[in-house]
Formats: structure tokens, sequence, C-alpha cells
């Protein structure tokens, strides 16, 4: 890192104090919080997933996008039923059914995360199974889901969730 760092020169007209710190940045990796990484998909889909065991609803609404979508398919005797939901719709959604169902396990297995070239947005693809209880009876249930991602001034945003039953 010397060796690079002796070979490099400022650019003439270039503040010391302006070029000293994106050159400390950009050899010791700051560019790592500018991309996606398989760790850090894995690692806010376990926030969501404690934050739901929780029952914690500001903190799942702390990691959703602005322009969050969700859209749930709920299979039905004639045809599946879709809810299409936005951001403050979900998180409210969320909320009335922390008060009468109370999650008791959440097991995410068959995960894929496919990260885009650009490292800017991901995708992560897994079967969540879940028990809880609803109006104290005890509920069990398995969903697909696809959750899409994206960096958002630094930070890594769900922006859409895609959730089938099975």
């Amino acid at each position: 890192m010397k060796q690079d760092a002796a070979r490099i020169r400022r650019p003439a007209g270039l503040p010391a104090a302006v070029f000293l710190p994106v050159l400390l940045c950009l050899l010791s990796g700051c560019d790592a919080e500018r991309r996606i990484t398989e760790q850090r998909v894995l690692e806010t889909l376990e926030t969501l997933r404690e934050a739901t065991l929780q029952q914690n609803s500001d903190t799942v609404a702390d990691l959703l996008s602005p322009e969050f979508t969700a859209r749930v398919v709920v299979p039905s005797r004639n045809r599946p039923e879709v809810m299409v939901m936005g951001r403050g719709d979900y998180v409210r959604h969320l909320r009335l059914t922390f008060r009468t169902s109370r999650p008791l396990s959440l097991d995410r297995t068959k995960t894929t995360v496919e990260i885009a070239g650009d490292g800017k947005s991901a995708r992560a693809t897994y079967t969540l199974n879940q028990t809880d209880t609803v109006n104290n009876r005890l509920e069990e249930r398995s969903t697909q889901n696809t959750v899409i991602l994206e960096l958002e001034s630094g930070r890594l945003r769900i922006k859409s969730v895609h959730q089938v039953d099975l």
C-alpha cells in the first residue's frame, strides 16, 4: 500500500485537503460501502427476521425504501388473491397483524442471492417457514419470497417484496 501511495501524485490545482482523504479512502477500500455484497444482503434479511420475531415494526419500517412495494399472493378457492401495498400501508398492516398474531418461528431456507453487475441492487429468493399464534390458535405456513434490495445513500434498503403462499 505504501508503494502504491508513493507512486500516486496529487493533480495540479487539487488541494491536498481534498486529495488526501480521497486517496486514503480509495486505498483502504471505502468503495465497499457503495457495493452490495451477499453478506450485507444476508445480514439485512436476518435483521428483518429478528425484527419480525420481536414484533418491532419500527425496525422493519427502517429497512424499507421510501418507494417500497409489497405484493402478496394468497391462494383462494377460485383464483389467487393479490394484495399490493406501498410502504405506509405495509407498515400499518404489519402493526395490525402484530396485534392479533405472535410469530413463534421464522426459518429461511433455500436462500439464493443475485447481485447486479453494478453492485447497486440485489435479488434474494427464499422459502420462509413460519409458525404463529393467531387469535390464540397455532398456525403454520410457508411462503416463497423474492426481495429486491438497493443501495440508497450507502444504506441497503428493501425496495420490494413479492410473497406467494405455498
